[in-house]
């Protein structure tokens, strides 16, 4: 990898993989977006980058479009709401927001639907406090249209797995 990074957010498609954001060696935030191509055995740096600097952002691929959504500052303790819609094919990216700023969500992508689930809303009064999130933000690759759903729980730090045309989050 060109830029060590730790904190980053991760998707792969066909024969590439992407990382996007994180913290590099020197704990600088970055907004780089890496990308490893398999089938040419290297790295090269995306010539678009992430429209703020952050870490901590889960991204999910569908329909040709990388979309990665929200992350952490946490030198300013600053929860993100910002989503960037990367089209991998014309390298042309577009933004949006999640319905509610927050880290330590997952993201999950099952036919045309990208989902982000959970997470914290960090509570910047002393003491700092992390509040679990019940909130799904469904973004539809094809008609370019956002929904708000609910998990059965508020949770955060979760893991996500496809299985068919369903989605499981388990966590905290």
């Amino acid at each position: 990898m060109p830029n060590a990074q730790c904190q980053h957010g991760g998707a792969a498609s066909f024969s590439k993989l992407y990382l996007v954001g994180g913290v590099d060696a020197a704990s600088n935030y970055t907004d780089l977006i890496q990308v490893y191509d398999r089938l040419a055995g290297e790295w090269n740096a995306e010539p678009l980058v992430l429209s703020q600097v952050r870490a901590r952002i889960p991204c999910a691929i569908s329909g040709g479009k990388m979309v990665c959504g929200g992350g952490i500052t946490f030198g300013s303790l600053v929860e993100h709401a910002t989503v960037e819609i990367y089209d991998l094919t014309a390298g042309s990216m577009d933004l949006a927001q999640l319905s509610l700023a927050r880290a330590e969500h997952s993201a999950a992508a099952v036919g045309n639907k990208v989902i982000f689930a959970g997470g914290t809303d960090l509570q910047v009064q002393f003491p700092i406090t992390c509040v679990p999130s019940d909130v799904v933000d469904l973004y539809d690759v094809v008609a370019n249209t956002w929904e708000v759903g609910q998990l059965s729980q508020a949770r955060f730090g979760m893991a996500s797995a496809v299985l068919g045309d369903k989605v499981f989050f388990e966590g905290q």
